[in-house]
């Protein structure tokens, strides 16, 4: 059986293997608190002889809670007794992209360490519950909680490294009494009643409340150029990180209204950890200092190469699609036939999208979502209306309101570019494939009913 400590904050492969498993996350809190507890070497080398002998028949799950009861309560106990000494310093960490949804756009954290106290604390607040069934519905509602976490670095180096994921650390230049304050603020926050806040993208995530509580702890003293030399809108500044996963743009932009165009100054630009990378460097004070002493880069990520096809396309597969459909359009008023199931899907599938965007802009708190003007064509109706086209007695029906909705999706086409709404290719292309279909009905059907008129 083996059982490892390395003491040395810089080391960054050591962890514990207990028997015949090993849990990096766990041996990076042991490791932690063995240093805040100022362990010499030689007594951790007869702990963890001990140690091994009482775990060496522990069940595996009776360990973790040992390790949490244990451990946990003296390091966080550790940690909100310390006064940071003149060696402290405070950096922000800014994480590169990942590859799940909600690692899109980056990450950012503080980290706190002092190695005269023997501190080392990164606080995140970009956690929530994993293993939530409900996160994503809380999410689309605008209630999710997300809260604010503390770890280790190394074990915070690890996690981002095996994802291939960049870390770059701006140490903060802080005096060192805005350095204590803005540690007990974080402390402050770290207590279970003040952790957990009401997630929003663009206005509380883990950018924008590192930015507020760094602007607290140093009373507004440090000042950004009040506009940026390139325009930016919310959206816009979202497509270097989608443009490598096209249907997931489009999907989001589908869903987001005219608010997301709205132009977003330094300050909200910071709602990005890039963005917010960059305005950091920037910030200065009156007589010119700048809030970051210093820049380094901890880890450059591999560089992959990412295979597409053409389904992944969306301005190539929708264009295709719509050209298709209007093949056998044509060909039906040719032969005077009469698509109804066609009509149904289509309606059906529009009708869907449209129920989705006014959820979103009815039940959802996020605000940017309110207002979508792709519900001019989108319309919830649909739905209604995929079921009647399949019914030859409402022919009548069906085409007066063809007549109508084809009107709108042609208006929408013709006017696009004139609204106050960034329109995404998918939903040009969808509006253009629905107003096909819509015009057909309306002017070339062949129904006995309509004809007769």
């Amino acid at each position: 059986m083996l059982f490892c400590i390395y003491p040395n904050l810089n080391q960054t492969s050591g962890y514990f293997l207990v028997g015949s498993f090993a849990d990096k996350r766990c041996a990076m809190e042991i490791n932690q608190s063995l240093k805040i507890l100022s362990f010499p070497e030689k007594k951790i080398d007869h702990l963890c002889t001990v140690a091994v002998r009482i775990v060496s028949n522990m069940p595996k799950k009776a360990f973790y809670i040992l390790l949490v009861a244990l451990i946990m309560p003296v390091t966080e106990a550790a940690a909100q007794a310390k006064t940071l000494s003149e060696n402290a310093k405070i950096s922000m960490l800014t994480c590169g992209p990942g590859e799940a949804v909600y690692s899109k756009f980056g990450h950012s954290a503080l980290w706190v360490y002092d190695p005269s106290t023997r501190t080392d604390r990164i606080y995140n607040y970009g956690t929530f519950d994993f293993y939530s069934n409900r996160f994503y519905i809380e999410f689309v509602k605008g209630t999710a909680m997300y809260n604010l976490s503390v770890t280790g670095f190394m074990n915070f180096f690890e996690e981002y490294v095996s994802e291939n994921r960049s870390i770059a650390e701006q140490e903060l230049n802080l005096r060192p009494d805005e350095k204590q304050y803005l540690f007990e603020l974080l402390e402050e926050n770290y207590k279970p009643e003040n952790r957990h806040y009401l997630y929003d993208f663009l206005f509380q995530n883990c950018s924008s409340l590192i930015r507020d509580i760094v602007w607290k702890a140093t009373e507004n003293r440090f000042m950004i150029p009040a506009a940026s030399e390139e325009t930016h809108t919310f959206r816009s500044m979202m497509d270097e990180y989608l443009e490598d996963t096209p249907w997931l743009m489009n999907g989001m932009y589908l869903l987001l209204g005219h608010r997301a165009d709205r132009e977003a100054n330094p300050w909200d630009q910071m709602y990005l950890p890039d963005y917010m990378f960059d305005w950091f460097e920037a910030a200065t004070d009156t007589s010119g200092k700048s809030l970051v002493k210093g820049t380094r880069t901890l880890f450059i990520p591999q560089s992959v190469s990412v295979k597409t096809s053409f389904l992944s396309k969306p301005r190539i597969l929708l264009p295709a699609i719509l050209l298709l459909i209007f093949f056998i359009t044509v060909m039906e008023i040719r032969k005077k036939k009469n698509y109804r199931l066609l009509d149904s899907l289509i309606l059906f599938i529009m009708g869907i999208m449209g129920l989705l965007m006014i959820y979103m802009w009815c039940c959802s708190k996020h605000l940017v979502t309110h207002e979508n003007l792709n519900l001019i064509w989108a319309v919830p109706f649909h739905l209604i209306f995929a079921v009647m086209v399949l019914i030859r007695k409402l022919d009548n029906i069906t085409r007066y309101y063809s007549q109508i909705m084809s009107a709108l999706a042609i208006l929408f086409l013709a006017l696009f570019w004139f609204f106050p709404q960034s329109i995404p290719p998918v939903a040009f292309w969808s509006c253009a494939i629905i107003a096909v279909r819509l015009v057909r009905r309306a002017f070339f059907s062949s129904a006995p009913a309509i004809i007769q008129q």
